[in-house]
């Protein structure tokens, strides 16, 4: 019996335990409570990101040792106040921790809130619920608060696909109207625009002469937030307008208040596409033409030299819906002079719709040009519809810098006088060297040569100042005998300009054509030939006189003399002719004196023909002899001769005479004195 009572009490006991422990779970449970301090994110635009917090706490209205477990943030989307059907996604909204494992008892944590405010969202306040659930002691605990986001209104604009840096371009030439340019704008903000302004004070629109360039932009009308408007600028260039790139940056308004702005280019061309730019014939613009041009080389700012091969590699797409046979030239153009400098034309390569080719090309800068390194070139590259340029036509553009060598003399001439002559004939050649060079240069000269004439010829050497200086081009005259019996056909001759080390300058190479044919006749045999020679026996002209005493020395071979008539003519304008002389030859040698009439020399080689003609009742061939000259700058001296010549001086010699006889009386009279002790 006792043992019967034992365990029914130990029975009470363990029930009434069981009792106990689910009474204090469940005042745990009632008691346990999760709060959370919001911060609302400050009031921001569109686009912006705002940041807040909330500090979530455990607190127990009695006291345990429970942590809470699981902690996890619940949130749908922004709700707008006053306009319910607009609001902002949850997936703006990110918490940091995104959720929290443990919240020890009686403990806190900072939870992060940040909300992205999408573009173009309206301006008021949007608000959601966000639920906060765990664990804590095996129950399940929440707690919630609002969120309340306000976004303000936000007035805003974005050009699209132009900025400061990225321009838009309108080219065309003096004298174009109703050139077109479009451009797109979106409302960036969450107000409607309307009314916008599109400030043009700061372009530069006119040239020296105050020819402009006029500008009227569309009207895009009302533009709803997150609307895009397409806007056209139409330019017209005024007549005779100079070659150059105008523009600048336009400021796009609201009122007073500046939205956005991008750089305006209004490029005057000189005539590229001889329509201008087309597609199927209508007018165009670069973007929109169905040539589209990428150039890859050369480079803006790449610089180019005389003789220098400038590469062009450019990608050319067909955006027609029919195949185009397309031709690429390329223009090197001087804008400050409006000329072009060198072109070249690529062959024809075909080019599927839709697809792009690559030409590749090389052209030569000519050696004999002389720019002005301040002046602005540009390299234009169009495409053309090949046999179609007026169907079809783009251009593109580089700007190039043009820059010299150091040292380099070009052959910026070079003529024959005549170019046609026949075996036998005396013809000048005329060279003009001019210095491209960036130094000055000494001791250079000019060579002609041509192995199958026999011709090899040297002038005297010169200096020649930096290009641009006052002395940096010069001109020298050579006398080209052809020699009998040589082929009627064209020879080349070559002229080089070397230096003072012997090395031809790096453009200083160039060449003439003559052609000897039997058919140009310049002297006719009237008599028999005859044994006659002319050669000069002055060695130099001095450039400083105004005449030169000509001593030339005739040699007849015959056994007979000869009456002839002398006529001596220079070649070039550097001195008069000598009026025609009769001189009577005898056997053998002659010495002969003329007076040339010089006009102003510089230093050089000149050249001069002597003719000696049969006079009246002589019977002989004439003939036509080319004779060579040296002039040089001769320094003065004194010549006591020119005491003696009657013109006044000889009274200065005896001045100068009765001087030296009283310093010799002088010392007579010292030594007779000094010398007697």
């Amino acid at each position: 019996m006792y043992k019967n009572l034992s365990n029914n009490i130990y029975n009470k006991i363990g029930f009434i335990g069981i009792i106990l422990a689910l009474f204090l779970l469940t005042l745990n449970s009632a008691f346990a409570t999760l709060n959370a301090t919001n911060t609302n994110p400050a009031t921001d635009a569109p686009g912006r990101t705002v940041t807040g917090s909330f500090v979530l706490g455990d607190a127990d209205a009695v006291a345990d040792s429970n942590a809470v477990t699981g902690i996890n943030f619940v949130l749908g989307s922004l709700i707008g106040v006053s306009d319910n059907t607009k609001n902002i996604a949850v997936s703006a909204v990110t918490f940091n921790p995104a959720s929290i494992s443990t919240l020890s008892d009686d403990s806190s944590q900072t939870v992060a809130t940040s909300v992205v405010i999408p573009v173009n969202q309206a301006a008021q306040t949007y608000q959601g619920t966000v639920t906060i659930s765990g664990t804590e002691g095996g129950s399940a605990v929440s707690t919630s608060f609002t969120l309340s986001v306000v976004v303000n209104p936000l007035t805003a604009l974005d050009v699209l696909t132009y900025d400061n840096v990225s321009a838009l371009e309108i080219i065309g030439e003096e004298g174009d109207t109703g050139l077109t340019g479009t451009f797109q704008v979106k409302n960036a903000g969450n107000t409607v625009l309307s009314g916008l302004v599109f400030d043009t004070t700061a372009l530069d629109l006119t040239d020296a002469d105050n020819n402009a360039i006029t500008l009227v932009f569309s009207d895009p009308g009302i533009i709803n937030a997150g609307e895009i408007k397409t806007i056209t600028v139409t330019a017209s260039y005024a007549n005779s307008i100079e070659l150059d790139t105008y523009g600048g940056v336009v400021n796009v308004k609201s009122g007073a208040t500046v939205l956005d702005s991008f750089k305006l280019d209004l490029k005057v061309h000189p005539e590229i596409c001889e329509d201008g730019i087309v597609k199927d014939g209508d007018a165009a613009s670069r973007t929109t033409a169905f040539l589209q041009l990428n150039i890859k080389e050369p480079d803006n700012g790449d610089d180019f030299k005389p003789g220098e091969e400038i590469k062009v590699e450019v990608d050319v797409e067909n955006n027609n819906d029919e195949d185009l046979d397309v031709i690429v030239e390329a223009v090197l153009y001087n804008l400050d002079e409006d000329e072009e400098i060198a072109t070249f034309e690529s062959d024809s390569q075909e080019i599927k719709d839709g697809n792009e080719e690559t030409f590749e090309f090389e052209f030569e800068v000519p050696r004999d040009f002389d720019g002005d390194e301040d002046d602005r070139y540009v390299l234009f590259i169009k495409a053309v519809e090949d046999g179609d340029e007026d169907q079809n036509c783009n251009v593109d553009s580089k700007n190039l810098d043009f820059s010299r060598e150091k040292n380099d003399i070009i052959v910026k001439k070079a003529t024959l006088a005549p170019n046609t002559a026949r075996a036998g004939d005396l013809v000048e050649l005329t060279v003009e060297a001019e210095n491209i060079g960036k130094n000055d240069q000494r001791d250079a000269y000019i060579q002609v040569t041509n192995s199958e004439l026999g011709i090899s010829l040297k002038s005297n050497e010169f200096d020649l100042d930096k290009s641009g200086g006052s002395d940096d081009r010069l001109t020298r005259r050579f006398s080209l005998n052809i020699p009998a019996g040589v082929a009627e056909k064209e020879y080349t001759i070559d002229v080089a300009v070397v230096d003072k080390d012997d090395d031809t300058y790096e453009n200083g190479q160039g060449f003439v054509t003559l052609t000897v044919s039997e058919g140009t006749k310049i002297t006719a045999v009237t008599g028999k030939a005859v044994g006659l020679n002319v050669v000069s026996q002055t060695k130099e002209i001095d450039a400083s006189k105004e005449t030169a005493n000509l001593h030339l020395l005739f040699t007849n071979a015959e056994a007979n003399d000869l009456t002839a008539v002398v006529d001596i003519n220079a070649i070039g304008d550097w001195a008069e002719p000598v009026s025609a002389q009769t001189v009577n030859l005898h056997p053998g040698d002659n010495n002969l004196y003329f007076n040339l009439k010089l006009k102003g020399l510089e230093e050089g080689t000149y050249s001069a023909t002597v003719a000696v003609k049969p006079a009246a009742g002589s019977g002989f061939e004439a003939k036509t002899f080319s004779l060579n000259f040296d002039v040089k700058e001769l320094e003065k001296a004194f010549d006591l001769g020119g005491l003696f010549n009657g013109n006044g001086s000889t009274t200065v010699f005896w001045i100068i005479g009765d001087i030296v006889l009283i310093l010799i009386a002088l010392l007579i009279v010292k030594a007779i004195f000094l010398g007697k002790k």
